[in-house]
């Protein structure tokens, strides 16, 4: 097992590499996160930083282009 893969099993969510783009304009881009159990962040940013859409593709409601998201270290959300 990769060192990626052990990381992804071992966190309640990950997101590697993940990429939006929407015509053309990346609302995320090469986004990475790893949040632990019992791990709580904040995300903060300008309005266009791509916060919605971070929420949006960890929701399912927004497929990335490109990258990993993991849920649990076993569903696969993309």
């Amino acid at each position: 097992m990769t060192d990626t893969a052990v990381i992804a099993e071992d966190s309640l969510l990950y997101l590697d590499h993940v990429s939006v783009s929407f015509d053309g304009f990346k609302a995320l881009n090469n986004l990475s996160l790893v949040l632990q159990p019992g791990e709580m962040r904040a995300i903060i940013g300008p309005n266009g930083a791509g916060k919605t859409t971070m929420m949006d593709v960890i929701t399912g409601k927004t497929r990335p282009d490109d990258g990993d998201v993991v849920f649990d270290g076993r569903v696969d959300l993309c």
